[in-house]
């Protein structure tokens, strides 16, 4: 039996509203973009809820909600992940 590839990691801004999606790297440009990125709780194995894209990036973690602009949402590498109990 073969096994299942999962798919690569995607920056957040590949993704559709609505994806929930975990985090498994931050693609920071630099120390500052990380630290802001960590700052905001923004880390690998935190479950992301993608609410809106336009005019700014609006996701969910837990009970936080953020405003994103593209350049850091595209720092933000997912894999598809489930809502929180389903």
């Amino acid at each position: 039996m073969a096994k299942e590839k999962s798919p690569p990691p995607a920056p957040l801004t590949c993704w559709p509203v609505g994806s929930w999606g975990t985090v498994v790297n931050l693609a920071a440009e630099g120390d500052a973009q990380l630290t802001k990125l960590l700052a905001l709780g923004i880390i690998p194995g935190a479950q992301i809820h993608i609410l809106r894209r336009s005019p700014c990036w609006v996701i969910q973690i837990g009970f936080t909600q953020l405003a994103l602009d593209d350049s850091l949402a595209r720092t933000i590498l997912l894999l598809p992940a489930h809502p929180p109990g389903a």
